[in-house]
């Protein structure tokens, strides 16, 4: 018997989107002086990156995915500055600071702070009392309480309606009326648990964060952080594999790929709830059942290329989100150019529509044309285009974003129970603590020091 090849391991890393990609990246960061482990990441598209990925035409940037990230976890900049593209990093513009709800087609600007608040037209005189009354209101018991709920008995239903309502549509394409505020907004329900209060707990944590809270992005796109990765790992990363069913065999795992078995000491499953489903229906019926119980909400997202001079007065913000009582297809605008600089040509306008989610899943039956139609219909009626679009691109996704509702943590703690009666196999995707790209680099620089081979 060859004792140097009984003691070789193998890890699988299977799903190639940023968990997987930054799972990997740990993995090997760990393992490097290491010759006796081999590492392979497995993906089914031809190329890895799940849902982030950066349409580059002529002078057009066309995010599929996320836009950019916030500069709140030291986690992540530290990730960037290891893979070497920290220098391309950009920081939004000072514009972008400014966000806008949309309200019977009109933009008002969200408020900042408490004197435009006093001043904010949507809110009643009493309704504004009744917000800074939030410093009085006891704590909630119920630990499956929606975001809606949450916030309607803290600072009244107004605020519920016009500002968290369309917040939850634009992270989680969700309905806050079902979103879980304890599995969703972890934070902000640990200000009112620790301080009675989510006002009091914001002033006392703005007294003492350290860490500058801005947006930013990279030069061409968060695309370059997964070509980046790609480029530096590619020995490691297999695509356009399908892999078969995970089984169990004595102390190893095996899956067939491309006609062969392949046996792995270790597996990462970094893919969607659903896809790590399918893989594990011959492992575990009841593991993969529970998984298949994850929700998600399609949605359809339209770039639109306008000349600037199609606009009399374009409004100079972030975007602005739309309340669902409005009963629009529309979730949101991003003014994508003013975000960031060299997304277009500086003679043109780039906005992104998001269209669909949990309040409208029938996007996900609607054909391209259709999708368009309705994202120009909410440019026109909103914004008053006077001119048609000179480019428009649509990226549609069946089931975008997981979806923390109020049957989410039981759902999650039901996971990690079924999954530690199998050593060595690790969950790590956007469907478990956090969808954020902040939370998919933590969550895979935590999952990667779970190995103990």
């Amino acid at each position: 018997m060859n004792l140097k090849k009984s003691k070789f391991k193998r890890i699988a890393v299977i799903g190639g989107g940023i968990s997987g990609l930054a799972t990997l990246h740990y993995l090997c960061r760990k393992y490097c002086k290491r010759d006796d482990i081999e590492i392979k990441l497995f993906e089914k598209e031809k190329f890895p990156g799940g849902t982030i990925h950066s349409q580059q035409v002529d002078k057009h940037l066309f995010e599929h995915g996320p836009n950019g990230f916030l500069t709140i976890n030291p986690l992540t900049l530290e990730f960037f500055h290891e893979i070497q593209i920290a220098d391309q990093l950009i920081v939004a513009s000072a514009q972008a600071k400014k966000r806008f709800i949309s309200y019977q087609n009109q933009l008002y600007p969200v408020p900042m702070n408490p004197v435009a608040l006093f001043k904010f037209p949507l809110f009643s005189a009493r309704e504004k009392i009744r917000i800074f009354q939030e410093f009085f209101q006891k704590a909630g018991t119920d630990p499956k309480e929606s975001v809606f709920d949450f916030f309607q008995r803290r600072f009244g239903p107004r605020v519920a309606q016009l500002f968290l309502d369309p917040m939850v549509s634009g992270i989680y394409a969700g309905d806050a009326k079902k979103i879980s505020v304890r599995a969703a907004f972890p934070k902000i329900y640990a200000l009112e648990q620790t301080y009675g209060s989510v006002i009091k707990g914001l002033f006392k944590q703005k007294r003492d964060k350290k860490i500058k809270r801005k947006l930013v992005s990279l030069k061409d796109g968060m695309g370059s952080v997964i070509e980046k990765l790609y480029t530096m790992y590619r020995v490691y990363i297999h695509t356009k594999i399908d892999v078969a069913s995970i089984l169990q065999k004595e102390e190893k795992y095996c899956f067939k790929y491309d006609g062969q078995m392949y046996d792995a000491d270790e597996i990462f499953l970094c893919a969607p709830a659903y896809g790590s489903s399918y893989l594990l229906k011959e492992l575990n019926k009841d593991l993969a059942e529970l998984l298949n119980q994850f929700e998600y909400a399609p949605i359809a997202v339209v770039g639109l290329v306008y000349a600037k001079s199609a606009f009399k007065n374009f409004p100079q913000g972030f975007g602005y989100l739309i309340p669902s009582s409005e009963r629009r297809q529309a979730l949101g605008v991003l003014f994508e150019s003013l975000i960031f600089a060299n997304r277009c040509a500086e003679d043109e306008i780039l906005v992104r529509v998001m269209i669909g989610g949990s309040r409208h899943p029938e996007v996900e039956d609607l054909s391209e044309d259709e999708i368009s139609a309705l994202a120009l219909q909410e440019i026109n009626q909103v914004l008053k285009a006077e001119d048609s679009p000179k480019q428009v691109y649509i990226k549609k996704w069946r089931r975008g974003i997981p979806q923390y509702t109020q049957t989410y943590l039981a759902l999650r703690d039901q996971l990690e129970q079924l999954a530690a009666q199998f050593p060595r196999l690790h969950f790590c995707a956007n469907y478990l603590k956090g969808i954020s790209f902040n939370d998919c680099i933590e969550n895979a620089y935590h999952s990667a020091n779970k190995s103990l081979l």
